[in-house]
């Protein structure tokens, strides 16, 4: 069993790519490269819906990145644990599964990793922008992506056992 995986949820292309380009960075980071494999896992999801649940049930932890609009100021990062979301999401629907709707019914089947984290960063209409192709695309600013992967980074380093260690 994998001991945490981090999913970064989105589309490859088009408005809703920030989690994926977060899953970019985060593979290129320095402390992130020299984790073991095997403890950690990083990947992408596509829109995942109901998906997402055969994705993190064979994690004890999962890690979820997303983009978030939402009325607070563009950066803005939010963190939610299972209780949390718990709190926020009393019944579930089988329309407009995400990724709240989506961990509900995963409590609901009794198919959740012991821990979930959902990391959200708040984009907001100004930072939808258009690429080279025409396509639009939420961006962030560079600071704040990396203020966003440190905490991405500072969390995994929480989780993880601390005799798994490694120097920058």
């Amino acid at each position: 069993m994998r001991r945490i995986i981090v999913v970064g949820v989105g589309s490859p292309y088009g408005d809703d790519s920030l989690g994926w380009d977060v899953v970019r960075r985060l593979r290129l980071h320095p402390k992130i490269q020299q984790l073991p494999s095997q403890e950690v896992v990083i990947q992408c999801a596509d829109r995942p819906g109901i998906d997402l649940l055969n994705m993190i049930n064979q994690a004890n932890t999962a890690v979820i990145i997303d983009a978030a609009l939402s009325d607070f100021p563009p950066g803005t990062i939010t963190r939610l644990e299972k209780d949390d979301i718990n709190a926020l999401l009393k019944s579930t629907s089988t329309h407009d599964f995400g990724v709240l709707e989506t961990i509900a019914l995963g409590r609901a089947l009794n198919q959740l990793p012991e821990r979930i984290v959902i990391l959200g960063i708040t984009v907001g209409q100004e930072n939808i922008v258009q690429n080279d192709f025409g396509h639009k695309k939420m961006a962030l600013s560079k600071a704040h992506m990396d203020h966003f992967i440190n905490i991405i980074v500072e969390e995994l380093e929480n989780l993880l056992p601390k005799e798994i260690s490694y120097d920058v």
